[in-house]
């Protein structure tokens, strides 16, 4: 049973106002939904490994990100059991700072990875320049609740998501 998901963070995010990370960290973290997972939010660095987050991926673990080794996930109907694995990782960065993270974090290419596919297009307004294929880090938390069984805390991220993103339009 998945029991954290951690956000990877480029160290650049934190200060943004366009991050979604922090979002969900709030809203999953704060303690009104019945989710049982805690999300742990991680500074990344290419000289320093947060020696939690290592400790944790001795567990099994399983990296959200579109590597070239990732298996395909649809969200309409996953054939991977997400529940088989105690910690979900998603790189929060923008998509070229997350391929940047990704390619200078080997430990990150031992884990087995998924792309996420098959859900709707992005919502995302305030960045420029994404993939548009892609998701921010709150969408993708919402999707992974969802898979995880975890209606009411997808949904009130979901509703805090969707006024977020409004506030910049």
């Amino acid at each position: 049973m998945v029991k954290t998901i951690w956000l990877l963070t480029h160290p650049t995010e934190f200060n943004k106002p366009s991050n979604t990370g922090h979002l969900v960290a709030a809203s999953i973290n704060d303690g009104s939904t019945s989710s049982a997972i805690d999300v742990r939010v991680v500074a990344w660095s290419r000289v320093y490994q947060e020696p939690e987050l290592l400790n944790a991926l001795k567990e099994p673990s399983l990296l959200v990100f579109p590597s070239e080794q990732a298996l395909e996930l649809d969200v309409a109907k996953p054939e991977v059991d997400l529940t088989a694995f105690s910690n979900l990782l998603i790189i929060d960065a923008t998509w070229q700072l997350a391929r940047k993270i990704y390619n200078q974090s080997p430990y990150l290419h031992s884990l087995p990875s998924i792309k996420l596919v098959g859900a709707e297009p992005s919502r995302y307004l305030l960045r420029r320049n994404q993939l548009q294929t892609g998701w921010c880090t709150a969408e993708i938390a919402i999707i992974l609740l969802r898979l995880l069984q975890y209606p009411v805390s997808a949904e009130t991220l979901a509703t805090e998501f969707l006024a977020f993103n409004q506030r910049n339009k």
